[in-house]
């Protein structure tokens, strides 16, 4: 009952989406749109599809380690647009700092969302390239006796790594910081890290590499035009030992308006290993105000090669 709606490669890079179809046929996504750039700063593939009345943009991406990540962001936000022919009763929505629980009218357009702001809900998935912060952790009198500052911090660092220790780690990760004095991807949130640094790992092995410093590079962040429609049920990493990193797994439930009511999605699991949206179509055709239950389930695949 799975079919491919739309997919897209830029050189390592491959985002595709998979509906799942009810026997009568009727699909819940619609309209789908890529766009794909490769520029100095970033290289991304995102997707754009209709949900009933609103949008949805998935993005892969990958931000030059030489570059800050607020640079790369930005360059993401300002060259990423989707085509936006005349398709009806389409919606746009820019200011994301005016949430509404319904669709207002005067949002309504002839045209798709064109940027990445202009949807209504957004997932962003990849390597963001972030680090953990050496210079910001703070050392004691007692620690790194005969080891120079650089030393020490390291020395520390990997003292919380052989412990799996990681909370403390985190507190220095440059996105974290970023995310949470928002100067860089304003709005969006992150599923609560509960796994080990994604990089970097010793070829086929799940062991650290000691010569470089643990980190949280391969992220998913997600957006929604109105806080809790849009909510991480899952956020892990996959044990596998094919690369120097690991790849993560997103599930999200989607709240989705319609025309007359409001919409449920929910997460389900799945094991496919490839970046996907799973969207199966609608209940029944009758659209009201009440809640319909549907599943929403995200697999998105962050490989290091």
């Amino acid at each position: 009952r799975h079919r491919l709606l739309l997919s897209k490669r830029l050189v390592k890079k491959n985002l595709a989406i998979y509906l799942y179809t009810e026997p009568s046929g009727e699909e819940l996504v619609t309209e789908p749109s890529v766009c794909a750039i490769f520029r100095k700063k970033v290289d991304a593939v995102c997707i754009s599809v209709r949900v009933y009345d609103e949008y949805l943009c998935i993005s892969n991406v990958h931000f030059n380690p030489k570059s800050s990540i607020e640079a790369s962001y930005a360059s993401l936000v300002n060259h990423v647009g989707f085509d936006t022919p005349a398709l009806g009763r389409l919606r746009s929505r820019s200011n994301w700092k005016s949430p509404s629980n319904s669709i207002d009218t005067d949002r309504q357009s002839n045209k798709r969302p064109s940027g990445i702001h202009d949807h209504d809900y957004v997932v962003v998935a990849g390597c963001f390239n972030s680090k953990i912060s050496a210079k910001s952790i703070q050392l004691s009198s007692s620690e790194g006796k005969g080891l120079s500052k650089s030393q020490a911090r390291m020395s520390k660092i990997w003292k919380y790594a052989m412990l799996n220790q990681f909370s403390p780690l985190r507190a220095y990760d440059t996105l974290s910081r970023l995310l949470s004095k928002k100067k860089a991807f304003p709005g969006f949130m992150e599923g609560k890290i509960n796994f080990g640094p994604t990089e970097t790992y010793q070829p086929t092995t799940n062991i650290l590499d000691p010569k470089t410093v643990p980190s949280w590079s391969r992220r998913i962040l997600f957006r929604s035009k109105d806080f809790g429609r849009l909510t991480c049920n899952r956020y892990s990493m996959a044990n596998i030992t094919t690369g120097t990193s690991k790849p993560l797994s997103a599930f999200f439930t989607l709240n989705a308006l319609m025309s007359g009511g409001q919409m449920s999605i929910q997460s389900t699991n799945s094991k496919r290993t490839r970046p996907r949206s799973s969207m199966p179509s609608r209940a029944n055709s009758a659209r009201s105000a009440s809640p319909r239950s549907k599943r929403f389930s995200m697999n998105s695949e962050l490989n290091s090669k």
